[in-house]
């Protein structure tokens, strides 16, 4: 008999805890989003609160494939260009 286990290893790139921002206000904060309807309506409510709440400086929107992670290449380019980011699956 085979036993098969369905759990995955945990990726240990960039483990550990996340930078901690005092303030929005001025920053670049990336929408990461998969395009699943109710994610993509809330996006809306985010830009209007980052806005208008957190005077965001910046929203830059990236599209994550449906069926897939972000590759690293998107992960990477999102930290070089943002200063805060929020990772959508509105499934």
């Amino acid at each position: 008999m085979k036993v098969y286990d369905p759990t995955g290893v945990v990726p240990t790139k960039g483990a550990g805890a996340a930078l901690v921002i005092d303030s929005l206000s001025g920053k670049t904060v990336g929408i990461l989003s998969n395009v699943w309807p109710s994610f993509e309506t809330m996006i809306g409510r985010f830009r209007e609160r980052l806005t208008d709440q957190h005077q965001v400086a910046n929203i830059n929107y990236y599209e994550i494939p449906r069926t897939r992670a972000a590759t690293d290449e998107l992960l990477d380019k999102v930290a070089s260009e943002c200063d805060a980011a929020i990772v959508g699956l509105g499934n």
